[in-house]
This record gives structure tokens, sequence and C-alpha cells, in this order.
């Protein structure tokens, strides 16, 4: 829809959210982009068949998400002891990164982990996914969260792939009043 509004079932958890690139990276207009994305992958003039046995250029994210599906798909084969739950981290902690891409700057932080790259996530078997599982937030009173209260988070993180150590959490918001 070309929004950062949240879209179902690609929104719900346990869901890889995908949106489209075109060949230089660059978010394609009617792709939705948010905190909601996973992974991004090639939707913009992607050469396929079409009706009356031809071929032509797709665009879209009915374009990205099957390569994505595909993406999916051979990591399975690859490390066929993965989860589901692997195979979907694998396919983010390997993405490149394309925040800083020119035409992505209004979209950074909200294209999901960036474009897929099989070739990492084949290869790259060292990469950590370190993902808050469980969370509480308490501002420990009535849990009425009000301007001025002083919130309690905790939460418990889980590593689904390569160990790690001395890992630093950060938290961020978006919102100008945080």
């Amino acid at each position: 829809d070309g929004d950062d509004c949240a879209f179902y079932p690609a929104s719900y958890n346990y869901v890889i959210s995908v949106t489209a690139t075109n060949n230089l990276d660059v978010k394609w207009v009617n792709s939705s982009y948010g905190i909601h994305i996973d992974v991004s992958a090639p939707g913009a003039d992607v050469y396929s068949p079409i009706y009356n046995n031809n071929y032509g250029a797709g665009f879209g994210t009915s374009f990205a998400a099957p390569i994505a599906a595909g993406c999916a798909a051979i990591i399975a084969s690859h490390f066929p002891t993965y989860t589901a739950l692997q195979i979907g981290e694998q396919l983010k902690v390997t993405a490149d990164n394309i925040d800083t891409v020119s035409g992505n700057i209004p979209f950074a932080g909200k294209l999901g982990s960036g474009r897929i790259n099989l070739f990492r996530a084949l290869t790259d078997t060292s990469s950590p996914s370190v993902v808050m599982t469980q969370k509480n937030i308490t501002d420990g009173n009535d849990d009425v969260f009000m301007a001025n209260d002083t919130l309690n988070i905790s939460g418990i993180f889980t590593n689904y792939l390569a160990p790690t150590s001395n890992l630093t959490v950060t938290l961020t918001s978006s919102s100008p009043y945080v």
C-alpha cells in the first residue's frame, strides 16, 4: 500500500514480512514499510512468465515475497537442523543493510534488516540473533502509563543462532516525547 501501517497476516509474530525494492535497493514506490517489516527483497522489474506463454516485468511484494520464501527454502535445505524460527532469523541477520541507500533515507529503520542476501545466509554462521522474547513494563504504581511516569522495563532475551557474549541492549524510541 506504500504506507507504514501494519498489514496482516504479514505483521503477525512468526511471519516474515517482506517489502519490495528496485534494482538499486531502493524501496519500491508502492511497497509498504515500517517497524513491522522483517526483510526487503527485489520486487521491481522482476522478469516473470505472464499470460499467453510470454514473459514480462512484474512489480510488487507479490514478486518480493516468493523470492524471500525461496531463499528460506534453500536455507532450510542447507541447514536441515534449523527450526523454522532459526531459518527466518538467519534470513534476517544476514540481510544487507540498505538504510543508507540514497532513496531509502526517509525509510531508515523501516525496511527490515535489509535486502536478503542468500550467499551470506548460506555462508555466515557466526551471526547471533538475539530477540526479546518476553517483556514486562510497569510504572511501579497502577500500570496506567501517563506523562512523567518512570517505566521499569525488563525482559528475557533469546539467542536463536550463533553464540554471543558481552551483549549490549539499546532502547530507543521514535517518539519525540520519550
